[in-house]
C-alpha cells in the first residue's frame, strides 16, 4: 500500500471512530433497552398536592406534591416513560420540569427514597425517558414534582420498561467530527510540523485559510448562542426593579456624540441629584423602591448627568457612522461579531510577523499556536455575552496585535525602517486610550524590539529624527484628545470615569487592600476548575473567604491556567535564556510576562475578579508560551525531548480549548445558556442520557 493511499485511509479514522461513538456510545439507552422486561403503561393510585383535569396536573401544595402509580406486585423496573403534551408544538423543547421519581424496592420496604432528579421537556422526546436503578423489584412508584403551587403539567401517559427509540442527532455527530478533526490535524504526526513557516507557500496558504475561516464561523456563532438580541429590544428590571439593565449604551453615547455633548441623554431622578453619595448601592436601591423611579446599571454618573466611561473609539468609528448611514441603532453583538473577526485577523497577523521574524517555526506549530491565541486570549468569553462590556476589549486586542504586528514588520530589507509601519503602529497602539486605557502601557515593548534599531541610531538621533517622531506624535495627539475629552466630563484630565460607575459597590470609597492581592492572583491565575460529575460538568467557584473585606468577584469557573494549560510553558522560558536572547525575544517576553503582572494586580485592586479580564493578561503569557516550545523544539531537534515538548504543548492546547467551550455550558454565568437559550442548553444536556 503506498504512502498516499494510507493517508487518504487514516483521513477516513476520525469519521468512523464518531460514527460508531454516535451509533454506540451515545445510543446506549437504546440498546440496553432491548434487554428490559415488556413494556407496560401504569395509572395513577392516588395524588398528594395536586389536582387533576383529564391529563393536566395542578400543583396545589408545596408540601411535597407527587403523583403516586398502581404497580402490580414486585415488578422490575428499569426505566420510566413519562409521555408530555406540549404546550406549545411550534417550540424547539417546550417547557422542562425537574421530576423526582422515588421507590418502595427490596432494599427500601417501609419508605420510599428518592432516586434523583430528572430534567424532562415537552417537545424532547429523548428527555421523556427516565432511566432508573432501584434496589430490585419495585412495589411501590411516585413522581415527585418540583414544582412550585398553581404550576401545571399535562401527562398524557407513563410507561416502564419502554424501549427507547434509536436517536442519530446530526448537531451531536458533526460537533464530535469537528473535534475529532481537530485532534486528527493537529496531532504532531502530521507533516506539516515538518515545514518551515512560509505563508508564500500555496498549501500553507491554503491550509491557514480554512483554519481562519471555521475559527471565525465558530466564533461568530458563539456571539448568538445566547439569543443576544433578547438583551437589546428593552430594557431589564434589576435588584428587583431597583436598577435599569439597558444594554444599549454605545447607541446612547452615538446619539450623544452626534448632538454636540458628551453626558447621555437619560432622565435622572431628581433625588439621586441630592444624594450624598450617589455611589451607595443599597441607598440608591432603597431611594427607588420608594419613589419608583430605578437608576441605571453600570453608567457612569457625574455632577447630575450619566455618562459612558467605557472608551468612546468604538462608538466613534462603528455606532456614530452607522447611525449616521442608516438612521438605526447598530446592536452591540453585531458589533463585537465583527470585532471577533478583526481579533482572528489581527491574531494571524502578529503572530506570524513575531515567529517568522524571531524564532521561525514550523507551520504546524505555529497553527497550533494560533488555535492557542485565538481560544486561549480570553476572546469566548467576549464572543458569549456580546455586550458593550467586551467591545472595549476586543478593540484594544485588535488595536494592539495590529500595532505590535507593524512595528515588528518595520525593519525592511535595505535595514531602514518604514516610517509608515512605524506611524500606523504607534496610531493603533495610542487609540487604546480610546478603549482600554492601560492596554497603552504595551507601547514600551518598543525598546526591546526596537533595541538593535536604538543603538544603531535609528531613534533619538538627528538621522533617526521622523522614526522617533512617527512614533511618538501620534501618542502626544491621541494622548491630548483623550486628555481633553475627559475633561470635558470629569473636570479631570486623567479621569476616565470609571470610578463614578453606578455599580454594586462604590468605587469613589472603596478600600484597597495588598492582602486582596494574593486571594487575586489565585483566583485569576492557579484556581482549579470545580468539576461536577453532572451536566453542565462545572460549577461556579465560591467567592473567597479567607480575606476579611469586600471582595468584588464576577461568575467564576477557574483560573486562566486551569483553561489555558499550555501557558504554562512561559514559566520554562528562563531555562533556554540563552537562545531566547539570541533570538531576540528575552527583552519582550520578560516586558510581557513584567505587563502581564501590573495588570493582575491592577484588576485584583480596581475592579475584582472577573474572567472577561483574562483577554488583557492571558495573551501576553500565551506568547511567552509559544516562545518556549519553539525553542525548546528548535534547541533539542535531535532529541526525543524536542517530540515530548510538541506532544505535551498540542495535548495541553486541544484540552485547553475543550475545556474553554465546554464552559460555555455552565450556569451561573453570564447570559447563561439555561437562561437564554434553554433549548439548546436542555438538547445538550439530553445528549448525556447515556450517563444516567
Amino acid at each position: 500500500m503506498d504512502c498516499k493511499r494510507q493517508v487518504r485511509l487514516k483521513f477516513f479514522i476520525p469519521l468512523a471512530v464518531v460514527f460508531l461513538l454516535e451509533t454506540f456510545l451515545f445510543n446506549f439507552a437504546f440498546w440496553e433497552a432491548l434487554t428490559f422486561p415488556e413494556q407496560q403503561q401504569i395509572s395513577v393510585s392516588s395524588l398528594n398536592n395536586i389536582v387533576r383535569e383529564g391529563n393536566e396536573y395542578r400543583v396545589t401544595g408545596s408540601d411535597t406534591p407527587y403523583i403516586e402509580y398502581a404497580v402490580d406486585g414486585p415488578t422490575e423496573i428499569d426505566n420510566l416513560d413519562i409521555d408530555l403534551v406540549a404546550s406549545d408544538s411550534d417550540a424547539v423543547v417546550g417547557g422542562t420540569y425537574s421530576l423526582s421519581p422515588y421507590v418502595l424496592d427490596e432494599g427500601n420496604t417501609n419508605e420510599y427514597i428518592s432516586l434523583g432528579t430528572a430534567h424532562v421537556s415537552e417537545n424532547l422526546t429523548e428527555s421523556h425517558y427516565i432511566r432508573i436503578h432501584p434496589a430490585g423489584k419495585v412495589t411501590g412508584l411516585r413522581l415527585k414534582l418540583n414544582m412550585q403551587e398553581g404550576d401545571k403539567i399535562v401527562i398524557d401517559s407513563v410507561s416502564i420498561n419502554a424501549q427507547r427509540p434509536f436517536s442519530f442527532s446530526f448537531l451531536r455527530f458533526l460537533i464530535m467530527l469537528l473535534v475529532s478533526y481537530l485532534v486528527f490535524c493537529f496531532w504532531t504526526s502530521r507533516d506539516m510540523y515538518q515545514w518551515n513557516l512560509d505563508l508564500k507557500v500555496r498549501r500553507q496558504k491554503i491550509l491557514l485559510s480554512i483554519f481562519v475561516f471555521i475559527q471565525i464561523m465558530v466564533l461568530l456563532a458563539v456571539t448568538q448562542l445566547i439569543h443576544p438580541a433578547q438583551y437589546f429590544d428593552s430594557t431589564r428590571e434589576l435588584n428587583g426593579g431597583a436598577f435599569i439593565g439597558d444594554e444599549n449604551q454605545y447607541n446612547y453615547l452615538a446619539n450623544a456624540i452626534i448632538n454636540g455633548h458628551t453626558y447621555l441623554d437619560l432622565p435622572v431622578p431628581e433625588w439621586m441629584q441630592k444624594m450624598t453619595n450617589p455611589y451607595d448601592a443599597s441607598a440608591r436601591a432603597q431611594l427607588s423602591f420608594k419613589t419608583g423611579e430605578p437608576t441605571y446599571w453600570d453608567y457612569a454618573f457625574y455632577n447630575g448627568k450619566y455618562y459612558c466611561y467605557f472608551g468612546a473609539l468604538p462608538a466613534l468609528s462603528l455606532f456614530v457612522p452607522f447611525k449616521l448611514i442608516t438612521g438605526h441603532d447598530l446592536r452591540t453583538d453585531y458589533a463585537v461579531a465583527l470585532m471577533t473577526v478583526f481579533f482572528v485577523l489581527a491574531a494571524v497577523f502578529f503572530l506570524y510577523s513575531f515567529m517568522k521574524k524571531y524564532i521561525k517555526p514550523s507551520f504546524g506549530l505555529f497553527l497550533v499556536s494560533l488555535l492557542l491565541l485565538v481560544t486561549g486570549s480570553g476572546v469566548l468569553t467576549q464572543a458569549f455575552y456580546p455586550m458593550i462590556y467586551s467591545l472595549p476589549i476586543l478593540f484594544s486586542l485588535v488595536l494592539t496585535l495590529t500595532g505590535l504586528g507593524l512595528w515588528i514588520n518595520a525593519r525592511k530589507d535595505t535595514g531602514e525602517l518604514s516610517k509608515l509601519h512605524l506611524l500606523i503602529g504607534a496610531i493603533c497602539i495610542a487609540l487604546n486610550l480610546g478603549c482600554r486605557p492601560q492596554f497603552v502601557l504595551v507601547v514600551f515593548v518598543a525598546f526591546p524590539i526596537f533595541w538593535s534599531e536604538i543603538r544603531e541610531r535609528f531613534f533619538f538621533s538627528v538621522r533617526g529624527i521622523w522614526n522617533t517622531l512617527a512614533v511618538i506624535v501620534p501618542f502626544l495627539l491621541v494622548g491630548g484628545v483623550t486628555m481633553a475629552y475627559n475633561y470635558v466630563r470629569f473636570d479631570s484630565f486623567f479621569d476616565f470615569g470609571a470610578t463614578y460607575n453606578l455599580t454594586g459597590f462604590d468605587m469613589v470609597h472603596r478600600s484597597y487592600a495588598l492582602s486582596r492581592i494574593p486571594w487575586g492572583l489565585w483566583m485569576y491565575l492557579f484556581q482549579p476548575i470545580n468539576i461536577s460529575p453532572n451536566y453542565p460538568f462545572m460549577k461556579q467557584l465560591d467567592v473567597p473567604s479567607g480575606f476579611m473585606g469586600q471582595t468584588i468577584m464576577e461568575p467564576n469557573f477557574g483560573g486562566f491556567f486551569a483553561f489555558v494549560p499550555a501557558a504554562l510553558f512561559a514559566f520554562l522560558l528562563c531555562t533556554v535564556r540563552k537562545e531566547a536572547k539570541a533570538s531576540g525575544i528575552w527583552g519582550i517576553n520578560l516586558f510581557f510576562v513584567g505587563f502581564a503582572a501590573v495588570l493582575l494586580v491592577v484588576d485584583t485592586e480596581i475592579v475584582g475578579i472577573s474572567t472577561r479580564y483574562y483577554s488583557e493578561f492571558g495573551w501576553l503569557l500565551i506568547i511567552g508560551a509559544i516562545s518556549t516550545v519553539t525553542l525548546y523544539v528548535k534547541k533539542y531537534s535531535s532529541e526525543r525531548i524536542s517530540n515530548l515538548c510538541l506532544n505535551v504543548f498540542v495535548l495541553l492546547t486541544l484540552v485547553g480549548v475543550f475545556l474553554s467551550y465546554l464552559n460555555l455550558l455552565s450556569d451561573g454565568r453570564y447570559g447563561y445558556l439555561s437562561g437564554s437559550n434553554d433549548a439548546l442548553y436542555r438538547v445538550i444536556e439530553s445528549w448525556f442520557s447515556f450517563l444516567s
